[in-house]
């Protein structure tokens, strides 16, 4: 049941996606809603301070700016993590 609920968001994911690219941008507002939090979560967690977490560069406007080298193969949360996994590490 857990899979195909991930499935199911997968696919809906991936419509919000092509939905943005082909110019309806603020859909983009699920991925903020939906990740916002845990992001910045990650963030804190790897830099071990709030307030340096907010300086670092914005992880969601990286990944708005690459969405269309999201291939899919992955999952957006794995895809967007992986961003900001990224943008700590080099913090």
């Amino acid at each position: 049941k857990k899979r195909l609920k991930e499935q199911n968001e997968k696919k809906n994911e991936s419509y919000i996606i092509t939905r943005i690219l082909a110019g309806k941008t603020e859909e983009y507002a699920y991925f903020l809603d939906t990740y916002g939090q845990p992001v910045f979560s990650l963030i804190v967690r790897m830099v071990n301070s709030e307030e340096d977490a907010e300086e670092l560069p914005d992880t969601f406007m990286k990944a708005f700016e690459h969405l269309s080298s999201f291939n899919g193969k992955s999952s957006f949360s794995t895809w967007i993590y992986r961003i900001a996994y990224n943008t700590a590490l080099s913090f």
